[in-house]
């Protein structure tokens, strides 16, 4: 059974509405509410959010998907998006749930929504559990997507158009500089958060040391599981969603996370 969903609207940073889906379990019982953040210049529409969510629900978790400013079908201009703005949203979305009555037990995200969880863990002090996908230790990885072409057109115009995922987005030079503002390991080193790492062990795009260099970085509690043969979408591995979730759920547990 894949409960009830609800189609709902957030006000992001800006003001302006962030789309969302809300899924929430059958019956009245009710583990927590997870925050799900996707990937970079992707939306909540992602295959493998959409699995997860699915199997939590039957868990008896509430999950909440969200599309960044920008991007999905949320308002505002993926241009001006930067890691930062993306840490508001989520502490928005997060502050929006709460005032519905549903505290956040727990974020999960995905590469680069990985970073932003982590993030924005550290600025919600009542959010301990959090779990990344396919994420690296260092933001700026991100940037690889630049060729030397695409620099010389950031430095001369601040923008240039990068083709991601079948479309093209505008890359900003506000966005590569702002993610020098920021260090994943100093984060994970000095907070008290519980740090579940989840990775695959063909990811093309994320190696599995980087992931090791964040988790090594990290306080305890900490756990680190690896998925034999998954790329870095996870999507050749549908089969592994249950169990990704069965994870998800005793490390939530494990660590307090109750909404």
């Amino acid at each position: 059974m894949r409960g009830a969903t609800e189609k709902v609207a957030i006000p992001g940073h800006t003001g302006l509405d962030l789309a969302g889906v809300l899924h929430s379990p059958e019956g009245s019982v009710v583990k927590g509410t997870l925050v799900f953040c996707h990937c970079f210049t992707c939306s909540k529409d992602y295959k493998l959010l959409v699995w997860l969510a699915r199997e939590l629900v039957q868990k008896s978790y509430r999950v909440l998907r969200f599309d960044f400013t920008g991007l999905g079908n949320s308002k505002g201009e993926f241009r001006d998006s930067t890691l930062s703005t993306d840490v508001l949203d989520l502490i928005e979305v997060v502050n929006w749930l709460e005032r519905r009555g549903n505290t956040v037990a727990g974020l999960l995200g995905h590469s680069l929504g990985g970073t932003v969880a982590i993030l924005g863990a550290g600025q919600l002090s009542a959010v301990k559990p959090v779990i990344v996908m396919g994420t690296s230790h260092d933001p700026e990885r991100v940037t690889r997507l630049l060729d030397q072409k695409g620099w010389q057109t950031l430095r001369d115009k601040g923008y240039v158009a990068v083709r991601v995922g079948g479309q093209e987005l505008p890359f900003s030079r506000k966005f590569v500089q702002d993610l020098k503002a920021h260090s994943l390991k100093e984060t994970v080193f000095s907070w008290d958060n519980a740090l579940l790492i989840v990775h695959g062990t063909a990811d093309s795009i994320v190696p599995l040391s980087s992931a090791e260099e964040l988790f090594e970085a990290a306080g305890y509690p900490k756990a680190f599981v690896s998925i034999p043969g998954a790329d870095h979408l996870f999507v050749n591995n549908r089969s592994q969603a249950s169990n990704i979730a069965t994870i998800i759920d005793q490390w939530v547990q494990l660590n307090g996370g109750k909404g």
